[in-house]
């Protein structure tokens, strides 16, 4: 007799997986009575149908797999004798097409992926820009796109030298660029123009205080200085003169140049009024959406109004495997917008405060070195109050033109 006979009591029904043959041939699972198994054998004896396993279960039911026409064929022959098999379970091709048939939507999403897939391999997905300090990486990808290479482009490698020519006359701040295809990506390398030197101004100036302090520190490259270390100075004081005075060859004009370093110090008043008005987004006017497809934008749908209020900006890519295709979805939403008036807790408002009074303090002009500071905390009904004073060592020289008046 062909095949393999098991008439033990199992818990488990687990059959071993499908082989790649296996699964073109499928694998129905045949249940019934477990009082018919010696016939149900006798069938596949004499009509030499091969089975899979045959199995007596916990229950005490019978339990039998087979290909799918050898099912078939037993469930055929054994209903001649009143033996009835029901299928608890197939496996196979069948199967897989019977849940593709039952969801259509999938096999259909399987093949416009692969043709999405095969379209894209052939366009440029993504620049990388390599090279540049100051100019920025979405400057150089708009200036390559009005040279003809940009995202969603079907470029050929012969396509790029004139490519790479017409962005370098077309650019005033690139002096040589490589662009480099891999695959989808252009990998692009580049080198900016040396930025020209700026005429020096050579105009006759001094340099006068810019505030009160007492002079710490002088280093001149230029000019007559006219104060010491030690000298107390108001402001506007010249303290480095553009003007020599010569026995032989008379008044001569020059640009002073340096730094003045002074003892200054400052007084600084924060108020934090507790009530304040503050702009919230009130509701939604409209929303605009765009499907991004590679490099191209298409409008899809426009709701109510976009023209006024605050409009926030959202932009969805389409991922694959963590890879960002060129494909998403833009979305602009407009917002209304109110005035409401907002109250600060005590705590708010000196949280506030002393966050200002730092910018403030971050913010003096030449300040090297911050020698002490006292706070004053002021509480009145309306507003929270600071009063700082500041102590620093900074560079107190600014330069002012001198006026010559012709001969």
């Amino acid at each position: 007799m062909k095949g393999q006979t098991f008439l033990r009591r199992r818990k488990d029904g687990v059959h071993p997986r499908l082989s790649l043959l296996g699964f073109f041939r499928g694998r129905v699972t045949l249940t019934g009575d477990g009082d018919c198994i010696t016939d149900v054998l006798e069938i596949c004896r004499r009509y030499a149908l091969v089975y899979g396993t045959c199995i007596l279960t916990e229950a005490g039911g019978l339990r039998m797999t087979a290909s799918y026409g050898t099912a078939a064929r037993i469930r055929e022959i054994a209903a001649r004798y009143g033996i009835r098999l029901t299928v608890a379970s197939t496996e196979g091709y069948r199967s897989v097409l019977r849940f593709f048939l039952r969801r259509p939507g999938i096999p259909i999403g399987i093949v416009l992926s692969l043709l999405l897939t095969a379209v894209a391999s052939t366009h440029l997905w993504e620049v990388r820009v390599s090279g540049n300090r100051t100019v920025s990486a979405g400057e150089i990808v708009r200036e390559l796109s009005a040279a003809g290479l940009s995202v969603g482009d079907r470029i050929s490698p012969e396509e790029i030298d004139a490519i790479e020519n017409r962005f370098l006359m077309q650019s005033e701040l690139i002096s040589w660029i490589s662009v480099n295809l891999v695959g989808t990506v252009a990998e692009v390398e580049v080198r900016e123009k040396l930025p020209p030197h700026a005429e020096e101004d050579t105009s006759p100036a001094n340099l006068v205080a810019r505030c009160d302090g007492v002079v710490t520190a002088c280093e001149v490259r230029a000019g007559n200085l006219l104060v010491k270390v030690g000298m107390p100075v108001r402001a506007g004081e010249v303290l480095v003169s553009g003007l020599y005075d010569s026995a032989t060859l008379g008044y001569r004009y020059t640009r002073a140049r340096g730094e003045i370093y002074a003892e200054t110090e400052h007084v600084i008043e924060i108020s934090v009024p507790y009530e304040q008005d503050r702009a919230v987004l009130s509701g939604e006017c409209g929303r605009r959406y765009t499907l991004c497809f590679f490099g191209r934008s298409i409008p899809l749908l426009t709701r109510g109004e976009l023209t006024r209020g605050e409009t926030v900006e959202r932009r969805t890519d389409l991922t694959v495997f963590g890879y960002r295709l060129p494909i998403g979805l833009y979305v602009e939403t407009c917002y209304g917008t109110e005035t409401v008036r907002e109250r600060y807790s005590e705590e708010r408002a000196m949280e506030l405060a002393y966050y200002r009074l730092s910018r403030e303090i971050l913010a003096l002009p030449g300040m090297r070195d911050l020698l002490s500071k006292s706070i004053a905390a002021v509480l009145t009904e309306e507003a929270y109050v600071l009063r700082c004073t500041v102590r620093c060592i900074e560079n107190i020289a600014e330069t002012k033109t001198i006026e010559v008046g012709l001969p």
